[in-house]
Formats: C-alpha cells, sequence, structure tokens
C-alpha cells in the first residue's frame, strides 16, 4: 500500500471533513477515458490518519456500495472522525486482473456547529469563499494573518465563515425591496436557492468576511518612542472603529428604510386579485409599479388611439364600465366613446381634445358632475 507523506499534499487541498462527521465518501472510475466498472463490480476502501513523524494508523476499513457505472461510495462512522488530523482514504480494485488504488487525501477538522448543521449545498458554498484567503502571503499555514496570531480572540475558522454568511443572507433578505426570508438551512424560512443565486450569496459572504477582517485588524496598537524606551499607541482607535462605523450605518438606512415599508403594509403588493392585470394598488418602491397605474386597460387595444373605443372584432379590448357615467351603469360594462367635458371646452373657447374617460386617478372620490357658472350664481330675483 502506497502511503502518502503529510508534507508533501498541502491542507489546503483536501476535502475538509468536519469531526464526529458521516459524510459520504465517492469514488468514480475511468478505463480508457470512459465511466466503467472495475472487476466485479469490488471495490473497498481504508482510511489512515497521518502523523506528523511520517506514520499511519489505520482507523477503518470499508466495502463500498455500487451507485451506478463506475460510482462507489462509502460512509464512515462517527467514531472513524472522532480525531481531527490529516487522514487519507485509499480505494483498492483491479481492472482486467491488474490490481489497482486511488488515495483520496482529507482533513479532519474540529467540530463547528455553526458549519457542521449547513446542508452540503451551503457547506460546499462556505468553501468556495474559504478558497478566496487560502494563499495569502503573511501566514505560514495559508489564510490570513489572523490564524497565525498567538491571541486566544483569533477564531478564524469555517464556522466563523458559516457565521458570517448567515449574515450576508440576512442583508440580502431585507436591504431593499421585496423583502424575503430566505435561511442558511431551510428552518424558520425556505431554504437559499443556491443554484440560482449562489454566486450572489458566495460574494456577499466575501464582502463580510472582508469587512469582519477589517473590525479585527482595528486596534492593532502602533510602537511609539525608540531606544529603551517604548509604548504602545492607542488613541486612534475611536477613528479607526468611526471609519468601520460609517459603513456599517450606510447599509443600516436601507435596512431600516425596508423594516418600514414592511410595517406599512407596502411591502407585499397584491395585483390580480385588486383590479384585474393592473391593480388597483397604492405607490411602492418596486421599480416599474409606476406602470401598473389602476385601470389602464387602454394597452390591451390594437389598432385605435381612442379611450373607451368599441372593441374591434377580434380585439383583446377588456369592457369596463366608464367611471364618468356610474350613475346610470352603476358599475356595469358598458363599452362606447365618450369625449369629456366637450360642451364646456367649446363653450370656454379651450383647444378641444379628447381626454381618457379613465385617468389615473379614481373618481369614486370625486363629484361625478361640475357644476357650471349658471348654477354656482343660483336663483335671479
Amino acid at each position: 500500500m502506497t502511503v502518502i507523506q503529510p508534507d508533501l499534499a498541502d491542507w489546503r487541498e483536501r476535502q475538509y471533513v468536519p469531526q464526529y462527521s458521516m459524510p459520504p465518501l465517492q469514488l468514480q472510475i475511468h478505463v480508457a477515458g470512459q465511466v466503467a466498472d472495475p472487476d466485479g463490480q469490488a471495490v473497498t476502501a481504508q482510511l489512515l490518519l497521518q502523523n506528523k513523524d511520517g506514520t499511519v494508523a489505520p482507523v477503518n476499513s470499508y466495502t463500498a456500495a455500487w451507485l451506478g457505472t463506475g460510482l462507489y461510495q462509502v460512509v464512515p462512522s462517527s467514531a472513524d472522525t472522532s480525531r481531527p488530523s490529516d487522514a487519507e482514504l485509499v480505494w483498492a480494485y483491479s481492472i482486467s486482473g491488474a490490481p489497482q488504488q486511488y488515495a483520496g487525501l482529507l482533513v479532519i477538522g474540529y467540530a463547528n456547529p455553526a458549519y457542521d448543521n449547513l446542508p452540503a449545498s451551503m457547506q460546499e458554498l462556505v468553501e468556495f469563499v474559504w478558497i478566496r484567503f487560502a494563499d495569502l502571503i503573511d501566514s505560514p499555514a495559508g489564510g490570513p494573518n489572523i490564524i497565525a496570531t498567538p491571541y486566544f480572540q483569533a477564531h478564524w475558522s469555517r464556522g466563523r465563515v458559516s457565521q458570517l454568511m448567515t449574515i450576508a443572507l440576512g442583508k440580502i433578505n431585507a436591504i431593499g425591496q421585496p423583502w424575503s426570508s430566505y435561511t442558511v438551512d431551510g428552518v424558520g424560512g425556505a431554504l437559499f436557492p443556491v443554484q440560482l443565486w449562489g454566486g450572489l450569496l458566495g460574494t456577499y459572504t466575501y464582502v463580510e468576511c472582508v469587512k469582519h477582517l477589517i473590525r479585527s485588524y482595528v486596534e492593532q496598537p502602533a510602537v511609539v518612542g525608540s531606544g529603551s524606551i517604548t509604548r504602545l499607541e492607542r488613541r486612534d482607535y475611536a477613528e479607526r472603529w468611526r471609519a468601520v462605523l460609517r459603513d456599517e450605518e450606510a447599509e443600516l438606512k436601507s435596512l431600516l428604510d425596508v423594516f418600514k415599508i414592511r410595517h406599512m403594509g407596502l411591502g407585499n403588493p397584491r395585483v390580480l386579485v385588486s383590479g384585474g392585470t393592473y391593480g388597483r394598488y397604492a405607490p411602492t418602491r418596486i421599480a416599474g409599479s409606476v406602470a401598473a397605474r389602476p385601470r389602464m386597460w387602454a394597452r390591451w387595444k390594437r389598432g385605435t388611439n381612442r379611450s373607451c373605443a368599441e372593441p374591434q372584432h377580434g380585439s383583446t379590448t377588456m369592457k369596463y364600465a366608464c367611471p364618468h357615467d356610474r350613475s346610470k351603469s352603476r358599475g356595469q360594462a358598458r363599452p362606447h366613446t365618450t369625449v369629456r367635458g366637450q360642451g364646456e371646452v367649446r363653450a370656454q373657447r379651450r383647444p378641444f381634445r379628447r381626454s381618457c374617460c379613465l385617468p389615473s386617478l379614481d373618481r369614486l372620490d370625486r363629484s361625478q358632475h361640475r357644476l357650471r357658472p349658471a348654477q354656482l350664481a343660483g336663483p335671479r330675483r
């Protein structure tokens, strides 16, 4: 059996396995460039822990389950992954009578509920964010410098990235309209659709990680003085924190705006159940909502610019009652052609124009008729 020296494999290139987890580990076999089964569909695997001195400690052996052509799987127990360490999973099989093997490199990390409780799709997204910090120069183990510091406060891990992902998703839900209630684990709301918008959540999580590192490096004192007399200068901490606060307040304002709109009852406009296709709802912050004004059914007409015109044969014109004639129609559909105030316009010698009988504002709250000056003057004596 070939044993891989731990120093030859970078831990950042290993598959991460949480402590006490039971992850399904799979192997796909190719023969002559095509997916194919080995002899007798017989595949075994052995889990080995790698020690720092180059020796290995066998943990357990498995018989792989056949999942499909050329695809095999083993599932280690929680006892097999109970010890954090570098590890390797050695697969063994035969092709045309010749023994073959493949070693998969693993790293068993410490248990962290924030990461361990995530579904597989979210854990994979955490890995995509994690590798963006894998090659920073000021850390011997890779990642940000905060990993290499001896301070107790340094807890940079996949669990921290998972917590920052929850914060990022909370901002995606409420940073603008429409408000949403996605979650990272499907508890208390719908699971975020990673297949559709995984790039958005991954990028936002990366931004939150960068902001977290900025906050982590804020309180670094400056060494002042020379010779044997030096001291740590911390008086600029306040100004550093003000710079962080300004960045956070910009997002806080957007979150607060959405919160207020949501509690005003304008967060979820209803269209189809309130006045037909174009609805009769109040203005919102949704882009394009100005087009959804009450009863703009004239958009449906074809081949005519007249308002309230008689529908053509085969036309899709919607038949609504004219609001100027409610005293007669009382809401019954009676399509017709009308010119509002034609006599008044001519009497006042104003330019004649054809006016739409369905203005942007509902006329239910307006008077149905205008009083002419003669009516306003009262009876003559």
